[in-house]
């Protein structure tokens, strides 16, 4: 069972301005330069929007969730398939960032020359796609 906390709004305020800076180091610097205690909150941050559930259905705009790509394919995506077990490359060897990633969803997207490719991925990498504002 989690407790509640109470923060003051100074402390929350602090809070948001170590987040909002971190997130900008993350966008704009090398991790070999995070301290690792940056490292250690930037993990758990992705760890816990990896984490993020959302259900899917074909014909859904998806795109992937900040800095949780790993593929080269660039979004956004249409749904086409969402399979009902993931598949899972068994020739995949154990140090590999694709070992047992469970491929439960099938993407559909244009390629830079302009061809609509399709392609495999772990829906936790994913999340509604938010069109940009003008």
């Amino acid at each position: 069972m989690s407790e509640s906390i109470e923060i003051s709004k100074e402390d929350k305020e602090s809070l948001l301005g170590f987040f909002q800076a971190l997130e900008s180091r993350l966008k704009n610097e090398e991790p070999e330069n995070f301290t690792n205690d940056e490292r250690a909150l930037i993990s758990k941050q992705m760890f816990n929007s990896m984490n993020e559930s959302n259900t899917f259905v074909p014909g859904d705009i998806v795109d992937w969730k900040t800095n949780l790509t790993n593929k080269t394919i660039k979004g956004p995506f249409v749904v086409t398939e969402v399979l009902d077990k993931p598949i899972v490359d068994a020739d995949e060897e154990p140090g590999s960032s694709y070992f047992r990633e469970p491929l439960d969803i099938k993407l559909g997207s244009i390629r830079d020359d302009g061809r609509f490719s399709e392609t495999h991925v772990d829906s936790r990498r994913i999340q509604p796609y938010t069109p940009a504002t003008e």
